[in-house]
């Protein structure tokens, strides 16, 4: 199976899992972005544990790469609970919109350290992100209250994970990417749970059937997209190349939050907006 249909699978994934995760953080209303994140990590690593206990786990070489796997383990926090807490104050489609300006931080951090080429036709695809944010939070309406915060939060995230496609490649390329992904995110679980210990209380949403069903599809979503998205990239030799595909997923969330989520708001912001940042991405992996 070639390296796209792994990222194209996952993107798909991805996209559900936004779906799901705007439903429990507002429409369930009795659970924070925090204890949220602690709960995503949690069913996250429980559906890679299954996948582990069928096809075996091999140990991931964090010894070669300390430092690295640290500052992994800290941005993969970070970058959730960034994600979470703009994702509860935007709509999906507006959130998702926002998130593919991480493609341009993947993009400079690869120029910077990867000696990757920069070209006009970059600059062009750069100019058609930051073209599909302003279509969204341009008007001076659109970036007050929440969704000022929402819209900070979510550049925290995108800077985050844009970061992280570059840091994961340094382990990732040496490891089997569920073993990998089993151990990093249990590893997030453990340190959220003993930094800040009442997290641990969340779990008593999940006595909600409702919640529990959502908060299970979240971690199987996050735990098959992550994995066919690594393995994806192990296959690439170029992590900006496979980012340019991820953008698909803003078309896709779009769509779904209108027909499921009833994100009827701007929709044809949403859509000029949705397509601009796809558009955008295509052209910057040229």
């Amino acid at each position: 199976m070639y390296w796209y249909l792994y990222v194209v699978s996952a993107v798909s994934l991805f996209s559900v899992m936004d779906i799901l995760r705007k439903k429990l953080l507002t429409e369930e209303g009795r659970i924070s972005y925090i204890d949220f994140s602690f709960l995503v990590f949690v069913s996250t690593a429980l559906f890679l544990a299954i996948y582990s206990l069928l096809f075996g786990f091999v140990m991931p070489p964090i010894k070669l790469f300390p430092v690295v796997f640290v500052i992994n383990i800290i941005l993969g926090i970070l970058g959730l609970l960034l994600a979470n807490k703009a994702l509860s104050l935007l709509s999906a489609g507006d959130f998702t919109i926002l998130m593919t300006s991480r493609l341009i931080v993947t993009w400079l951090l690869s120029v910077l350290l990867l000696n990757i080429g920069v070209s006009f036709l970059q600059a062009i695809g750069i100019l058609g992100i930051c073209s599909a944010v302003f279509v969204i939070f341009g008007n001076r309406k659109s970036i007050k209250g929440n969704n000022r915060k929402g819209l900070l939060f979510g550049l925290g995230a995108a800077a985050v994970y844009g970061s992280t496609f570059l840091t994961d490649q340094i382990i990732y390329r040496q490891s089997d990417p569920s073993s990998y992904l089993l151990f990093s995110i249990s590893i997030m679980a453990v340190v959220m749970a003993v930094t800040r210990p009442v997290v641990v209380k969340s779990f008593r949403i999940l006595s909600n059937n409702r919640s529990l069903v959502l908060t299970l599809l979240i971690g199987f979503c996050f735990a098959s997209g992550l994995t066919l998205l690594f393995k994806g990239l192990k296959l690439s030799d170029n992590a900006t190349l496979v980012t340019g595909l991820l953008p698909l997923q803003t078309i896709i969330v779009v769509v779904l939050s209108i027909i499921f989520l009833n994100e009827k708001n701007n929709i044809n912001k949403k859509i000029l907006g949705a397509l601009l940042a796809t558009i955008g991405a295509v052209i910057l992996v040229l």
